[in-house]
Formats: C-alpha cells, sequence, structure tokens
C-alpha cells in the first residue's frame, strides 16, 4: 500500500511520485494499492491513472479513524508493505499501524519516526541527518539519486542526447499544483522579454488557476500551447530546448533528462536541492520565489555540465523491498 496526498497546499508531486514506484514494484509482480484522502487533485489522478485497488480517507477523518481504516484494509487485501509519505500528518502520528508488515516511508527530517523498516530520502542533506541512526535496524537509501523517477525515463536515449544551437522551444513547468501561480508570473516575463520561442505549459492536476491563466495568455504575445495532466512528461524533457522548472520532483526530472533548466524554488526547503545542482553546473538558479533575474541569455545560451553524473538508482530501493518481504 502507497499513502499518500494530493491537493493544492501541498502538491501532487507525493501521490505522483508513488504512482511512479508502484509500477516499478509491478514489473516484480506485485499487487499495489493507494490510500489517499478524498481531495480533488487525488481524485483526478487516481482516475487518470486508473488506479482501482484504492482507499478513500475523508478530508473531515481524523489520525485515529484513519489508522484504523488503513489497518482494516491491510488486513483484508492480505497486505504485507506500506509506503508512507510525509502528509499533513506527522509520520509519528502513525504509530498505530499494525507491525506484522513491513514499513517505509520516504522521510525529509532529523526526528525519524521509529519502527520504519526503510526510509528513502533524496534530500541532499539526508546522508548527514541519518547518520545518528546508522547503528539501527533501519535500511536508508539516502541521496538526491534515490529520487522517484517515471520508470520510462530511459537512459540510453538520454546519452544520446543533442542539442540545437538554435533554441526553439521552450518548456514551462512549475509542478502539479503551483500553488502560488508562477506558471502566469513566468508567463508575463516572457512576454515582457518577448520570447520568440514556442512555448508550451505544463499545468498539473492540482492547478487551480486556469481560467485567469488563459484569460492572461490570450492578450500576450507569446506562441504557446497548454497541456495539463501530462502523463509522459519525458517526452516533454526531451522534445524541448530549454526548460523552466520549480525545485520539487520536477528540477531532478529536468537533471535526469540532461534538460537545461532555468529554475527557482518555491519552498524554503527546496532551495538547497536547487543550490545544489546549481554548483555542479546542472541547473541555473535564479533564487528563492524569484523569475526576475531571468533574460533571454539565459534561455538561449546556458547548458548543463558535460560532467552530469547523476544516476537513478531507485530501483535499488524496490529491489531490498522485494527481497526483505516474502
Amino acid at each position: 500500500m502507497f499513502r499518500a496526498d494530493a491537493k493544492p497546499s501541498i502538491g501532487v508531486g507525493d501521490l505522483m511520485s508513488f504512482i511512479s514506484l508502484s509500477r516499478y514494484f509491478e514489473h516484480y509482480g506485485w499487487e499495489c494499492h493507494f490510500a489517499t484522502r478524498d481531495y480533488d487533485p487525488a481524485l483526478k489522478i487516481l482516475n487518470a491513472y486508473k488506479i482501482k485497488k484504492s482507499m478513500l480517507i475523508t478530508q473531515s477523518s481524523g489520525i485515529k479513524n484513519e489508522v484504523e481504516k488503513i489497518n482494516h484494509y491491510l488486513e483484508l487485501h492480505d497486505i504485507n508493505a506500506i509506503f508512507m509519505q510525509i502528509n499533513e500528518n506527522k509520520l509519528s502520528k502513525y504509530t498505530a499501524i499494525k507491525n506484522d508488515i513491513f514499513k517505509a516511508c520516504v522521510y525529509f527530517d532529523y526526528d525519524l519516526p521509529k519502527g520504519y523498516d526503510l526510509v528513502l530520502s533524496w534530500d541532499v542533506n539526508s546522508r548527514d541527518y541519518f547518520k545518528k541512526y546508522r547503528n539501527s535496524e533501519t535500511k536508508f537509501f539516502a541521496g538526491p539519486e534515490y529520487v522517484i523517477l517515471p520508470a520510462n525515463f530511459n537512459m540510453p536515449s538520454i546519452n544520446k542526447r543533442t542539442y540545437n544551437r538554435k533554441r526553439r522551444k521552450l518548456l514551462v513547468s512549475m509542478g502539479g499544483a503551483d500553488e502560488f501561480n508562477f506558471t502566469l508570473k513566468i508567463a508575463k516575463k516572457l512576454n515582457n522579454l518577448k520570447c520568440g520561442m514556442e512555448i508550451t505549459f505544463l499545468l498539473g492536476y492540482g492547478y487551480p488557476y486556469l481560467k485567469e491563466f488563459k484569460s492572461a495568455l490570450k492578450l500576450s504575445n507569446l506562441r504557446y500551447k497548454i497541456k495539463q495532466n501530462c502523463k509522459n512528461v519525458f517526452n516533454e524533457y526531451m522534445n524541448h530546448d530549454i526548460a523552466i522548472g520549480s525545485g520539487g520532483l520536477t528540477i531532478s526530472e529536468l537533471v535526469a533528462s540532461r534538460t537545461p533548466a532555468i529554475i527557482t524554488a518555491m519552498y524554503e526547503h527546496q532551495i538547497t536541492r536547487c543550490k545544489y545542482f546549481n554548483n555542479l553546473g546542472l541547473v541555473k538558479y535564479l533564487g528563492f520565489k524569484n523569475i526576475e533575474h531571468l533574460e533571454n541569455s539565459d534561455l538561449e545560451g546556458f547548458y548543463p555540465s558535460r560532467n552530469n553524473q547523476f544516476s537513478i538508482k531507485i530501483n535499488d530501493v524496490v529491489k531490498y523491498i522485494n527481497e526483505a518481504c516474502p
């Protein structure tokens, strides 16, 4: 079972990443179930990806009721592993989940709750803040290389990637929810720069400003198209010359696909990750919630370092759980 939520205030990346992770498990023959609160973006995602085996938790449900419901579902469907993701409740609130199953979690904090068999974190500092647990029985997969990426990220295609000298196609992808409507701010900035590229705006399942955004674009001089709820972001990355993105899962996807990218952090916890990839020369980081310093020279001249050693190791996590669970 995968437990994650999706709504504008927390984004949709948690649920989307678990759907991506489930594809790896299905390759090993696992039957995957999902548990999520019944927020509208979550329901849209479950429907779009044809997730039939799911348990919906009402938005008003308290933690005690939620845990009881999860335990009942785990027992009913004979589930032997659960993977938790951060949501509006701290993971320490879920200590009453049944103990006779393999427990894993995605975690980005120093104070790790007890009782987890495996912890996954792609925060760039995660190796440091898990050091104090090194003598525990918990298995840690820590570091940016363990980010959950869609299973269709094709490394042979990425390794053969070439770049057009004359850039014609620009991708704007600010995450699945874009709580602060930075997509609109970027569109206005590009219009002020008189950007002549063909622009694709990727909008996610949680984007709540579509009507306002379309109205603003009609008044601009941009050449654009809008794609909402795109299921194959890998193709979009590979088919564009340059991208503007956010510091969540998007930055890892852009780096992994070796897409030239201009990045801004939307939340404070993204700043370290953005600076990390910027210092490696793999993205150009503009700052925290900052698009004002964007220039045409960035769009036309930035290329990621040729020394891109970023690798995708999420399958190591799946293999470990597959071997640990009989």
